[in-house]
């Protein structure tokens, strides 16, 4: 399917960090899921890892899609949420949510992935410029690892047929 990379080992092409009151190593050698780098993000209070790109279509999309690691508090610690081209906010959803997390919540020891449909970051289609992960806390500060961000589209599902099953006797 088609998918738009933000961060594969680097951040990808057109992608640049314009994060706040936020430390952010691009290529953290400590961790990495896939590759041999992974963003290492410290957030002070309020302080956000921000990634902006020119105007992109996010129509073709269904998902974002990364894989996490670091010790949180609560579920609510992050929000995640995108800028419009009119640099708007969307209004943010609490990133470690369970619903969007494989195999339960996250630790410091395991790489979880987490796959948020775009409907839920409020994203309707319409044309975006930025992506954010912010400390939804006056404490802190969060320190956790990501890698392998993309947006990601909705998978073609395989053709599938149903036939009648007769059951009856002679």
């Amino acid at each position: 399917g088609q998918r738009m990379d933000v961060y594969t080992d680097g951040l990808a092409s057109g992608w640049e960090s314009w994060s706040w009151n936020a430390s952010v190593q691009m290529g953290s050698t400590t961790q990495a899921y896939e590759g041999s780098r992974s963003m290492l993000v410290t957030l002070e209070p309020w302080g956000a890892l921000s990634l902006l790109h020119p105007t992109f279509g996010s129509g073709a999309y269904h998902w974002l899609e990364f894989y996490i690691r670091g010790t949180f508090s609560s579920s609510s610690d992050l929000m995640a949420f995108f800028h419009d081209t009119d640099g708007a906010e969307l209004p943010p959803v609490p990133l470690l949510d369970l619903r969007h997390l494989s195999g339960g919540p996250v630790d410091s020891e395991t790489w979880m992935r987490v796959r948020i449909p775009l409907s839920e970051l409020n994203v309707r289609g319409e044309p975006l410029t930025r992506l954010n992960i912010q400390n939804n806390t006056g404490s802190g500060p969060p320190t956790f690892w990501i890698d392998e961000m993309r947006l990601v589209a909705v998978q073609t599902p395989a053709a599938q047929a149903f036939l009648p099953v007769v059951v009856g006797s002679r």
